[in-house]
């Protein structure tokens, strides 16, 4: 799983007519329904430069996390480039196969029976159908809780730009902020949708945010830095609010 624009294609040969991508095409994404289709530049496995997409970084995270979650089964990553999964080994295909690859089984039986044990699932359309209508109210609160942090934030800025002076260890979060942030992390939308987005995108601005920790730059300074910070990663999280708004309401 490469994960990744490697040699500017979007895929192997043979997966879609033509992988061929642009660099000017893959970054000219702006509205809220080609959310998915923007690229980022992160690095490779080898720490070389690469554009991949939110969704790719999301998948690789999910996966390393199903690997801390699942140690007694053995991951590898034989794709040889790309973006990677954190925690997981790279290795070539040859090295993999040559060490691992020892028997055969007849997956098709194994599958079958896995189902059987399984049994059915016991859920209906009619179901289905509740559940997305319950997912698209969370939506829209989650949306309404996110546009009440901003609002916090942009309040936050101006008392801040009105101080003289500010103190070292200054709260840049409101108390109004701190519950309404309570909230929307007890909504479902947040929890099965967006929580995965937040970690990824703190954990990219991580750096950025340690740096200013550690610059020496005025605490107004700083504290302002942080709003903007946090700012972008709530900007982030009401795009992919509204991204799965509008996929709901187009299945629905």
């Amino acid at each position: 799983m490469d994960l990744a624009f490697t040699g500017m294609r979007s895929y192997a040969d043979g997966i879609i007519k033509d992988p061929k991508v642009t660099k000017k095409a893959i970054l000219k994404k702006d509205k809220p329904k080609d959310f998915d289709l923007k690229a980022i530049l992160k690095k490779d496995i080898y720490g070389k430069p690469l554009y991949t997409l939110w969704k790719w970084i999301v998948e690789a995270e999910w996966m390393a996390d199903w690997a801390k979650r699942n140690k007694e089964t053995l991951l590898l990553n034989a794709t040889e480039g790309g973006l990677g999964f954190p925690g997981i080994k790279n290795c070539t295909l040859k090295s993999a196969t040559a060490k691992y690859l020892k028997k055969n089984y007849r997956f098709e039986k194994r599958i079958e029976e896995a189902l059987e044990k399984k049994g059915s699932l016991k859920i209906s359309s009619k179901k289905v159908a509740a559940l997305t209508v319950l997912m698209g109210a969370s939506l829209k609160r989650t949306l309404s809780f996110l546009d009440i942090l901003l609002e916090e934030i942009e309040l936050m800025r101006i008392k801040i730009e009105g101080l003289e002076k500010l103190e070292s260890g200054f709260n840049v979060v409101s108390g109004r902020a701190a519950l309404f942030e309570s909230d929307l992390f007890e909504e479902d939308a947040y929890k099965y949708i967006l929580e995965i987005f937040s970690e990824v995108y703190a954990g990219i601005l991580n750096h950025e945010m340690r740096k200013i920790r550690l610059s020496k730059m005025a605490e107004k300074k700083k504290a302002l830095s942080k709003l903007e910070l946090n700012k972008k990663r709530l900007l982030f999280l009401k795009m992919v609010a509204e991204v799965n708004q509008e996929l709901l309401n187009r299945h629905s």
